[in-house]
């Protein structure tokens, strides 16, 4: 509509005589439309202008007398308006003849509220197109004379032009969206993700639902792996709040203020380490038979758990699937037997490194009881690290059976940025 005009045509065109009644409003007539309210409504929204034409000729029948109202039309809401010219929607009574100041009776705002004899006539256009169109007519005080009303059709020119980013599902439809969907607008420096239902008016309940703000990233200048709130904000995120980042060994967890600049003091607080595995590695195995082979690694008859399998129960050796800190608990009960002293040693391995022993001593003659022995350790591995127990001993000794050996281990940390 950047051209031309439309006009919206009604049954009420052509002069229509009121009659002759005493009471505030008692002729009344209703404007029928060749368009749906809904119709104009949408007409008028997207103009930049819209106007209707009235004129009523009157002989001695006031629009006011006596500070009493007679006449009216109503708008589009179906609220009594009293201007009949301009877009005095506050409730001031006038004509276009109040407006130039040009009335019959300077003293008043409309000619026919003269009350003359003599045959006079109010006309203008309404251009308040908030109000537009007028729905109905209403006059009285016409028992001492008469009156004829003629109303023009609505016409709208001109289009509204929306500058700049939409900012409503109002804006989406006025730069000529009609499909029902979601749409993005913006609201400040935020983007808003909204559902528009354009079957609806947009003054109407429906027509815009909010679904959510939406995280609106700039051109990522960063592309690696983050080790800092610089290389996230680098990267494109926006959003203040807990990230990981690539440590010196570890992942690490950090708080992000987007709200400040790098090199501001709290754009980034350090939180703590970040327990990240790449595969999960624990163990658990026993043996069911007496052992008594030295210095040679135990190996096990049952897996009660060996998760990522870097237990062998055959070799009695774990091997470390990554590099990081593992902790290794081994328990047994020793069958202490000789004629002499007695002592009975576990020996953990690493590498083939003795790592530390236990032990269990006896020197009472003979010897013929049973020992609990056990040990633990935490180790710091790399991938590939072999660990393993052995045992020792005098006498007739060995490890008891009944499933009283148990190997145990599992990993505390891993070493997480060697496999990134």
């Amino acid at each position: 509509m950047t051209s031309g005009s439309t006009s919206i045509l009604h049954d009420s065109e052509t002069p229509i005589d009121v009659g002759h009644c005493a009471d505030p409003g008692c002729y009344s007539r209703a404007i029928n439309y060749n368009a749906s309210m809904k119709q104009m409504e949408s007409l008028i929204a997207l103009s930049s202008e819209c106007h209707q034409f009235i004129k009523y000729d009157c002989i001695c029948a006031s629009f006011e007398y006596d500070n009493t109202q007679y006449a009216w039309w109503n708008d589009r809401d179906g609220n009594a308006q009293y201007f009949w010219a301009g877009n005095k929607t506050n409730g001031i009574h006038t004509c276009q003849c109040g407006i130039d100041k040009n009335c019959v009776d300077s003293s008043l705002k409309c000619n026919c509220d003269q009350a003359s004899q003599d045959e006079l006539v109010d006309e203008g256009l309404i251009t308040d197109k908030n109000v537009l169109p007028v729905i109905r007519l209403n006059f009285g005080r016409t028992q001492f004379g008469g009156g004829i009303h003629t109303l023009g059709q609505l016409e709208c020119s001109g289009s509204i032009a929306v500058n700049g980013l939409p900012t409503s599902c109002e804006d989406l439809w006025r730069i000529g969206h009609s499909l029902n969907g979601l749409y993005f607008v913006m609201e400040d420096e935020l983007v808003k993700n909204v559902y528009c239902n354009f079957t609806k008016f947009f003054s109407e309940a429906g027509f815009q639902s909010l679904i959510g703000y939406s995280e609106v990233k700039n051109k990522p200048t960063y592309f690696g792996m983050p080790t800092s709130c610089d290389d996230l904000e680098r990267a494109g995120h926006i959003s203040s709040g807990f990230y990981s980042i690539k440590g010196s060994a570890m992942m690490e967890s950090v708080f992000c203020n987007f709200t400040k600049l790098p090199s501001d003091e709290g754009f980034q607080k350090w939180i703590g380490f970040a327990d990240v595995k790449s595969t999960p590695v624990h163990f658990y195995v026993q043996r069911n038979s007496n052992y008594g082979t030295k210095y040679t690694p135990i190996p096990f008859d049952l897996a009660r758990v060996n998760e990522g399998n870097a237990m062998n129960l055959a070799s009695g050796k774990f091997t470390a699937p990554r590099p990081g800190i593992y902790f290794f608990s081994f328990a047994g009960q020793a069958h202490l037997e000789s004629e002499t002293d007695v002592y009975f040693y576990s020996h953990l391995f690493l590498n083939g490194n003795l790592i530390g022993p236990s032990s269990v001593e006896e020197n009472k003659e003979p010897v013929k009881q049973y020992n609990t022995l056990s040990l633990q350790s935490t180790l710091h591995l790399k991938k590939g690290d072999q660990v393993w127990v052995t045992i020792d001993y005098t006498g007739s000794s060995y490890l008891r059976d009944g499933h009283l050996t148990h190997f145990t281990g599992f990993m505390l940390e891993e070493d997480i940025v060697a496999s990134l």
